[in-house]
């Protein structure tokens, strides 16, 4: 890595720790560009050479708090025996991490998130490699990805190659999963879902399970 690449990915550090230790303590809705910037000991004028609004900012600052999910992830691989074990693993991984911090994960990844920011994920593990580096490429290659669409999708790519579902039925699996996820994380946010994390997660898969089992090409587990 050159030096001039050394030195902005440094830069970006310090603004990134200072508007997540805003975050951790006084929630998104507490940011702004003042407090970001005085916490990192420089002016909002430099933050601004660095990030091109404050939605920018909060959005790779964010991506923090997935520490929680990506550290969890190996508990939930370790014993997996395939890819159809592994989509559902990792989607339980996920789901309750999302569902116990709706508003960070939302802000990440919520239906409704514009992405005008591309290669913000891979920018921000390029800063943060030591956030991924214990992880297997294959998993590094799907949480590198911006769009949670995509993200999913090379999970499922997996379940194809061990001929657990067809090639052209995955983006439909992919968009009715993501619509059940998006749907259970939005009734959290809004208040309406009553129940805990592992109701809604539990929930999550249940309702996964069922679609998984009309596209299965072969009989097989789908509780692990």
């Amino acid at each position: 890595m050159n030096h001039k690449l050394l030195k902005k990915n440094r830069m970006l550090r310090y603004f990134i720790d200072a508007a997540s230790e805003i975050i951790e303590k006084d929630g998104v809705e507490a940011i702004t560009v003042r407090k970001v910037a005085d916490l990192a000991g420089y002016n909002s004028a430099t933050l601004y050479n660095y990030f091109e609004n404050l939605d920018h900012l909060i959005s790779m600052a964010s991506l923090k708090f997935m520490k929680a999910y990506t550290d969890d992830l190996h508990n939930y691989l370790k014993e997996c025996p395939n890819s159809l074990c592994m989509v559902l693993k990792i989607w339980e991984c996920f789901c309750y991490h999302s569902y116990a911090s709706p508003k960070i994960y939302s802000y990440i990844f919520g239906k409704n998130v514009a992405k005008p920011f591309p290669n913000n994920t891979r920018q921000f593990y390029d800063i943060y490699p030591e956030l991924l580096n214990s992880l297997p490429p294959d998993i590094r290659e799907m949480l590198t990805q911006d769009d949670i669409y995509f993200r999913a999708l090379i999970l499922l790519q997996r379940c194809v190659k061990e001929n657990f579902f067809r090639a052209e039925d995955i983006n439909e699996i992919n968009e009715i999963t993501l619509f059940i996820y998006q749907g259970i994380l939005a009734e959290i946010l809004s208040s309406k879902f009553q129940g805990s994390v592992q109701d809604a997660v539990e929930k999550t898969l249940k309702y996964f399970r069922k679609i998984f089992k009309i596209y299965l090409l072969k009989e097989c587990n789908l509780v692990y």
